[in-house]
């Protein structure tokens, strides 16, 4: 950081995009460990802007934000009788439509943060689950993509993907551009992983929590909880950091982090020694060689070359 300036300080001024990159570049010179809250600024950054505008009599549907769930929507790509590409359509009921020619490849997008409820500006992951079954239900459709560009989110969010992706009826792949943390463990459980390219990123496994601090302080000042006395564990976290006191909050994200690990290892084959293996886990980000050579991904290559992919899987698959 250059002197002492604050990085909120682009975020007090103006929202447009020289300063979202200011805020980004200020975090992420601090290097690759940062890259998930250079992430985080950038959604920050962008949600603030959509703020601004509105603010200033832009009609919240003309901002970004407003037009985030209609970027969201599933595509389904389409071939002729010879396996021939023949063009994309896309909509809100695309992926459950008899319409669409036999062997079709339905493509679901995974972008931004993940959380389990819908909000103004994206669809909660309940979304992507439901375009997951109307794919699977939908004799038309061969195999399924599931397109990633996000940092992760909610742990609910992530395993309700994985639950829907463990129910598949026909082959899935995960191409991903940047897959941190919940999206990375929601990929996991697909037939295969393609990095879109060499600088895509994978990683980032482990659980974190947040605790604001300004909150705990006004629950502490204001708030007198009472709980039954049988049950002395209720809420046993918020109670603890009341006092001052996160051991249990430590404890539950130490336990989300071990489960998380467990589920990376029994779905990949995580290659390299034990301490290698250990790094793999660490909450690190990989790039696309190095992703593949740990075990994280199994190719690089574009969407013709996930769709090639995708045939093959459809070809060999066993349900």
């Amino acid at each position: 950081m250059e002197g002492n300036e604050p990085i909120t300080a682009s975020l007090e001024t103006t929202f447009d995009q020289r300063s979202m990159d200011i805020a980004a570049r200020k975090i992420l010179s601090y290097g690759d460990m940062c890259i998930e809250i250079g992430y985080g600024m950038r959604m920050l950054n962008r949600y603030m802007s959509g703020i601004e505008a509105v603010r200033a009599g832009i009609p919240f549907s003309s901002t970004p934000q407003g037009s985030e769930k209609e970027r969201a929507k599933s595509s389904v790509l389409t071939f002729d009788e010879n396996g021939t590409f023949t063009g994309a359509l896309s909509g809100d009921d695309i992926v459950a439509s008899r319409e669409i020619g036999k062997g079709s490849i339905a493509v679901i997008n995974l972008h931004g943060v993940m959380n389990s409820q819908d909000d103004v500006c994206s669809y909660g992951v309940g979304y992507q689950v439901a375009q997951l079954r109307a794919a699977y239900g939908n004799p038309q459709v061969q195999a399924i993509i599931i397109d990633v560009n996000s940092g992760g989110g909610e742990v609910t969010a992530m395993n309700m993907m994985m639950q829907a992706i463990s129910e598949r009826n026909k082959p899935i792949i995960g191409y991903g551009h940047f897959a941190a943390s919940a999206a990375y463990g929601s990929i996991s459980a697909t037939d295969e992983i393609i990095a879109a390219g060499e600088i895509a990123s994978f990683g980032s496994i482990g659980a974190m929590m947040a605790i604001d601090m300004r909150v705990v302080d006004f629950f502490k000042r204001n708030v007198k909880f009472f709980y039954g006395e049988n049950a002395p564990r209720k809420n046993a976290g918020l109670r603890g950091a009341i006092e001052g006191d996160f051991t249990d909050i430590q404890e539950d994200v130490n336990m989300y982090t071990d489960k998380f690990h467990d589920q990376v290892k029994g779905l990949r084959n995580l290659t390299g020694s034990e301490k290698q293996i250990k790094e793999t886990l660490s909450g690190e980000m990989f790039t696309a060689s190095e992703a593949k050579r740990r075990g994280l991904i199994d190719g690089v290559g574009n969407m013709n070359y996930a769709i090639k992919r995708a045939r093959f899987w459809a070809s060999n698959f066993k349900k």
